[in-house]
């Protein structure tokens, strides 16, 4: 039989200290397991993939470190992820979760002293580990993961299609010209791989909808003949991928309209007709 007193020693070896328990006090500011949590956690939200242990270590010492050099800053920046964290962790929508990193991303373009700190960060190092900024340039940073996600893209439609999908190495080629050549394309383009994790999203969405799929389908074997066609076709798809979006929350907030006028007794006669009227315009 196992000792109980090993199972306990174990137990209490891989147990969570309690989010509210003191890590560091600096003067007045304290910094708790919870704070450290949360920041671990949009780290690795930002980089788009789980950390390994060592580099979680390495976050947390970093994460530390900081906060004993400018307590009151840092503890602005908790409380802002206290608020930000607990929705991430709730949301199930791939759309939400692309825009929400593009915005931190855009943020940093936006701030170009933010972003030299966060670079220089022991914190920010790890994360752009994962995550490299690839393009910085024209008020837009453009990421690996936003790489990868324009790619991504263009293997869906390969995939559909049923040609070849793009080599990794024409995505190497990709991040290594990029950086030289991102100023020479035009704003739509530069668009295309500052927004590619939300585009790719929303095309997933629009391709995951069983009434519209086979639309998808029909389109892009009627297009796409050999994977020189396939970029411009994903980009297109892509684009019709925001008016499914319009679309689907305009139905979603009429439905919700629809909803709370039905829980104040079913419509009637000319209430009825006219309600089933603007019923059918939905999503048009």
């Amino acid at each position: 039989m196992i000792n109980r007193a090993v199972i306990f020693l174990c137990l209490c070896a891989v147990a969570k200290s309690a989010p509210n328990t003191v890590v560091v006090t600096s003067g007045t500011y304290q910094l708790t397991e919870g704070m450290l949590e949360q920041g671990m956690y949009f780290s690795q939200f930002l980089a788009g993939q789980r950390f390994s242990a060592p580099d979680l270590a390495a976050m947390r010492e970093g994460l530390i470190s900081v906060f004993r050099k400018q307590p009151a800053k840092e503890v602005v920046g908790y409380k802002a992820l206290a608020q930000i964290v607990p929705l991430l962790q709730k949301t199930r929508s791939s759309l939400a979760t692309a825009k929400v990193r593009e915005a931190a991303w855009g943020a940093f373009a936006q701030d170009p002293a933010g972003f030299r700190e966060f670079q220089n960060d022991p914190a920010g190092k790890i994360v752009l580990k994962y995550n490299p900024v690839i393009v910085n340039a024209n008020g837009m940073v453009v990421t690996r993961v936003s790489v990868d996600s324009l790619f991504a893209s263009n293997s869906l439609v390969a995939k559909i299609a049923g040609v070849t999908p793009p080599p990794q190495s024409e995505e190497d080629e990709c991040l290594r010209v990029l950086p030289s050549r991102f100023s020479s394309l035009t704003r739509d383009q530069q668009e295309f791989f500052r927004q590619a994790e939300s585009r790719l999203a929303r095309f997933q969405e629009m391709y995951a909808n069983g009434f519209i799929r086979d639309s998808v389908v029909s389109e892009v074997k009627k297009t796409v003949r050999s994977p020189k066609d396939v970029p411009d076709r994903a980009r297109a798809l892509e684009n019709t991928a925001f008016k499914y979006e319009a679309a689907m929350n305009r139905i979603s907030s009429n439905t919700d309209r629809l909803v709370a006028a039905w829980s104040r007794g079913f419509p009637k006669g000319a209430a009825a007709t006219t309600m089933m009227s603007q019923v059918a315009t939905w999503g048009n």
